[in-house]
């Protein structure tokens, strides 16, 4: 794939990641105004949209020829994706990680900082001369030749760079000792993205570089779209998973607890159906009470299962083990598939009225707790369903 496109795809979607992100961030703007980290992530997440969208080729091309100044775009390029960007980071992470005043005052030097090296780049801009005249496709290859547009170039690379290593330096720092895991999870994420984009600005200084060693920087031009569209998704989640990563816990918890409930059925629906009086309340099938009714359809299924003892013998259970040994059946599998096909036996001695041991066999318990409870149940449900022994023998 050609660099070309993989910017074309690279862009677009982190673009579009830092609008969706900010779209999801913004309502909470209305209920906590005087969250300082929260405006900040907002400014961090348009001015890097702002960035992204500008560096799309056509995008780029449109603003040079409305505005009628050539390399106009890729000015506001690196001004909102280098120093804005990068103080709104630093900004961030200050409040995540600071008392308020101290958070306050760090904030005041890095947006100070920030406004130096903005003045700065757009003086050397100007001073270079690149608003007119001919339009530079690769702005900063193109005139890396150029000591003042070298000048802006370093600033432009070394204030975004500082910016992520110390975004970095700090987030790996703390991630040890926060004690929220999301947080912790959302450091982790943006010090890796920060990490992975700093390979851009390195392919961005090594323009200054190639250029007096009369080497040719487009070469690895593809270096750009990888590390752009890496990590600036990964920045994205790491900045915006303390809000919602414990809603997505818990959807993956309340999933997991639907999957084992349907699992489950089978073997519940006939259990419950031998041995009618173990069933407390019967199922309403409202998706809020889904826990309780997984909660009741495993002590149900355990019930059940007591009463069937006396219809289960040992000498079955290994006369089935050695089946299942000699049809390839180890581990778990070979359990879960011995409990299904006993329980199968005894559901039909029940009903033929069949009793076949005098004290019963109680087979050992899988589960140390709920959770594992339920994963042995779902194995033995499953097994029951798809009838890996051929339990009519």
């Amino acid at each position: 794939m050609a660099v070309t496109d993989l910017k074309d795809i690279s862009f677009p979607v982190s673009a579009g990641l830092c609008v969706a992100a900010f779209g999801y961030k913004l309502p909470a703007l209305f209920t906590a105004r005087r969250d300082s980290a929260l405006v900040a992530l907002l400014a961090a997440l348009v001015f890097k949209a702002v960035a992204f969208t500008l560096s799309i080729a056509a995008v780029s091309a449109w603003v040079d020829a409305t505005t009628g100044v050539p390399n106009l775009a890729a000015l506001g390029i690196h001004s909102f994706g280098g120093p804005l960007f990068g103080a709104a980071m630093l900004v961030v992470v200050a409040h995540w990680l600071h008392p308020p005043e101290v958070a306050a005052r760090r904030s005041r030097w890095i947006l100070l900082a920030a406004l130096a090296v903005l003045v700065s780049m757009v003086g050397l801009w100007l001073t270079a001369e690149v608003g007119v005249g001919a339009r530079s496709v690769h702005f900063l290859v193109d005139n890396a030749d150029r000591p003042v547009v070298v000048a802006y170039l370093l600033l432009y690379v070394v204030s975004a760079a500082v910016a992520l290593v110390e975004t970095t330096r700090l987030a790996v720092g703390y991630a040890r000792r926060i004690g929220d895991r999301w947080l912790r999870a959302g450091l982790r994420l943006i010090a890796l993205g920060s990490v992975v984009y700093l390979g851009y600005y390195a392919n961005r200084l090594s323009a200054a570089v190639a250029a007096p060693l009369n080497l040719e920087p487009l070469n690895w031009e593809f270096l750009t779209p990888v590390a752009t569209g890496i990590g600036m998704p990964l920045i994205v989640i790491g900045l915006t998973i303390p809000s919602w990563g414990e809603r997505l816990a818990r959807l993956g918890s309340w999933l997991a607890d639907y999957r084992a409930h349907r699992s489950l059925y089978p073997l519940w629906r006939d259990v419950s159906a031998a041995v009618p009086q173990v069933v407390l309340d019967p199922p309403t099938g409202q998706l809020g009470e889904l826990h309780y009714e997984l909660y009741r359809r495993v002590i149900e299924i355990r019930d059940g299962w007591l009463v069937l003892r006396p219809y289960m013998s040992a000498e079955q259970a290994e006369e089935l083990t050695e089946r299942g040994q000699r049809a390839g059946l180890s581990g778990d599998r070979l359990r879960a598939a011995v409990r299904a096909a006993q329980l199968t036996a005894a559901l039909r001695a029940r009903a033929a009225g069949q009793q076949v041991a005098a004290d019963g066999y109680a087979a050992e318990d899988e589960g140390t707790d709920l959770r594992a409870e339920i994963a042995w149940l779902v194995r033995v449900s499953r097994a029951y369903a798809r009838s890996p022994l051929d339990r009519s023998n």
